[in-house]
Formats: C-alpha cells, sequence, structure tokens
C-alpha cells in the first residue's frame, strides 16, 4: 500500500537518512520540489554524503533555496529531536499530522487510504501494548521489512511474503494463508492463560484483520499433532466454531472425538475478565432502585460495569460484585 510506504520512508529517513527514502517523500505531500530541483541536488552531492544531508548543508545554494526545501529539512529535524521521547504510536501520529500526508488524503476524499492508515496506527498501538518494553523504532523497520520492501515500485510481485498479523493491518493480497489455527496459538496461550474477555476479544479481533487481508481466497491451516508443553493433542482454534460452516470449504476431516474434545475444553475455559463478572455488553439487567438496564460497557480493570438505566435516562457504574443487580430474560 503507497499510503504504508509512504508513513515508513519517513520514519527509515528520520532513522536512517538513505537516498531512497528521500526521494520517496520529498515531494509526498507536494514541496514545490520538481526533477530540476533533484538534478540540482543530485549535482551538489559528494560521494559519501546522502542527499538529505547535502540539501541540510546546502540550504543557501541558489539553486536548492527554496521554501519547500527549508520546511523539509524543518520538519525531518523535529522528527529527529522527538524521536527518543516519544513511542512509536505517537511518532507515527505526529509523522502523519506534521508532514501534511493525513491532510491530503482528507481533501482528496480517499477514505481507503485512511482507513489503511488507521489499520496501521491501530496495529502499533496493539503491540505497545502486548510489548512490556518500549518498541525501538530500527527494530519495527527491520521486522516491516521482512514483508515489504520501501524500496520497490509499487509493482505486483510473484513471491510470498511472510509476517505477523499486527504487521498486515493495513495491506491486502490476493491469497492469503493463516497457519498455527490452534488452541494456544490463536488464541494465544498468553492469552488463555489470562483468562481475560479483554485479551480474548483482542486475539478474535486479530482473526478477523487476518481473514479480511485476502482479496480472492483465504486459507486456515491448523495442526493435529501432539503438544508436548501440555502433553495433549492440538485442538482447532475456538474461532474456527464461531464460524458458520456455510462460510468455509474443508479439506481433510477432523475426528469427532477431536471435535467433542476441542468444543470441551473452549465451554471449560473461562473469559469472563474476572472471577466476579457475571454479565456481558448487551445483557438486561434489573437493579433494585433503578429499574430496567442494559450494560453497555464492561471495564475489566476497575472490575465495573457501565449500566445504561432506562427510567434514571443516565449511565452509573455498578461493581462486578454489586449482589443485588439481576439478569432479566
Amino acid at each position: 500500500r503507497k499510503e504504508i510506504k509512504d508513513v515508513l520512508a519517513y520514519l527509515r529517513l528520520v532513522v536512517y537518512e538513505d537516498d531512497i527514502s528521500f526521494l520517496r517523500i520529498i515531494n509526498m505531500p507536494s514541496r514545490g520540489l520538481g526533477k530540476k530541483f533533484l538534478e540540482y541536488l543530485a549535482a551538489a552531492q559528494v560521494q559519501g554524503t546522502s542527499l538529505y544531508a547535502t540539501l541540510k548543508q546546502n540550504l543557501d545554494n541558489p539553486k536548492l533555496k527554496r521554501p519547500g526545501a527549508a520546511a523539509f529539512i524543518q520538519l525531518i529535524e523535529s522528527f529527529k529531536k522527538q524521536r527518543e521521547k516519544k513511542n512509536l504510536s505517537d511518532m507515527v501520529k505526529l509523522v502523519l499530522d506534521k508532514s501534511g500526508l493525513t491532510e491530503r488524503y482528507r481533501k482528496d476524499g480517499d477514505t481507503d487510504r485512511l482507513d489503511n492508515i488507521a489499520e496501521l496506527q491501530n496495529g502499533i498501538i496493539a503491540m505497545e501494548k502486548q510489548d512490556e518494553e518500549k518498541i525501538n523504532i530500527e527494530d519495527y523497520l527491520q521486522e516491516v521489512s521482512l514483508y515489504t520492501d520501501i524500496d520497490a515500485k509499487d509493482t505486483y510481485e510473484d513471491k510470498v511474503k511472510l509476517m505477523t498479523i499486527h504487521i498486515s493491518k493495513g495491506l491486502e493480497f490476493p491469497y492469503v494463508f493463516l497457519y498455527g489455527f490452534t488452541e494456544g496459538i490463536l488464541p494465544s496461550a498468553r492469552s488463555m492463560q489470562e483468562r481475560r474477555r479483554k485479551a480474548l476479544e483482542e486475539e478474535r479481533r486479530l482473526c478477523y484483520v487476518a481473514i479480511t487481508r485476502a482479496q480472492k481466497g483465504f486459507y486456515m491451516v491448523e495442526s493435529e499433532d501432539f503438544d508436548f508443553s501440555t502433553y495433549s493433542s492440538k485442538l482447532p482454534s475456538r474461532f474456527l466454531f464461531e464460524m458458520s460452516e456455510k462460510s468455509y470449504r474443508r479439506i481433510g476431516k477432523l475426528s469427532k472425538s477431536l471435535i467433542r474434545e476441542a468444543k470441551r475444553k473452549i465451554a471449560n475455559s473461562s473469559f469472563e475478565g474476572g472471577d466476579r463478572q457475571r454479565f456481558v455488553i448487551g445483557d438486561k439487567v434489573l437493579h433494585p432502585v433503578w429499574n430496567l438496564g442494559e450494560i453497555i460497557a464492561v471495564d475489566e480493570d476497575k472490575e465495573s460495569y457501565q449500566v445504561s438505566f432506562e427510567d434514571l435516562g443516565k449511565t452509573k457504574p455498578i461493581a462486578f460484585d454489586y449482589e443485588l443487580l439481576e439478569r432479566v430474560g
């Protein structure tokens, strides 16, 4: 996706000052620095010096003295100063806002590009929530380089790209293969150990992201091998059983005993956001004072519900352990 590559090129220029990233974004969005300007810049370039460094050192050169050039250098230098202070998601937001990329897509009414950028940001935020340590921009760019080459032209190449689901956000491919569609992988063993509804919902959302990356065909692959970490057979992902069998075609067969075992374990695993959570979003409840209400949000950290009460006309927080709240229907 062009818009994703543009954002990554800004980050790469901030970190590496490489010529390819420079040439990609020097006029993205337009700064009035056309072909003639770049020819003058190339002529001023000394061997071993990047185009960015050349421009920075020659802003007073009559042939390079342009408002757009000075503004571009000032922009990248400001990003460099913020790089160590901000986390990756904030840095991406800063680049999008200050570079003018977001504004350009808004003016163009290009909702697809805006949606893809939003998915990229959401993917980075999700990565930051999962990782205890701050995500290093260099490490992120190296991981991204495993699946996309921002140096390459935006043309189709017949090759396989390997990536995580998080990294795939904002991208699309004709065919997508999701490997490891088993319990303990998707959803991850970590989310299952936490036994928190919020963690499971994030895993379910990741599954949705993986499926929607495919334009023509999507393949889910699971393994029936023995899991030596748990001394039990590997089981199909619970998300498989949440899909209608009419929506996919199975290649090969799952034994009935394996399906029964998978459903039994899934039914016995609790993802209720804590042992005291009795209700989920959408449940109708009855309060002894405020009468009928509906659960509209669950705060697992504070162990409370947000309940919208009809008669009261307001939303009230109710603790998980408030025993007088009853389910209706």
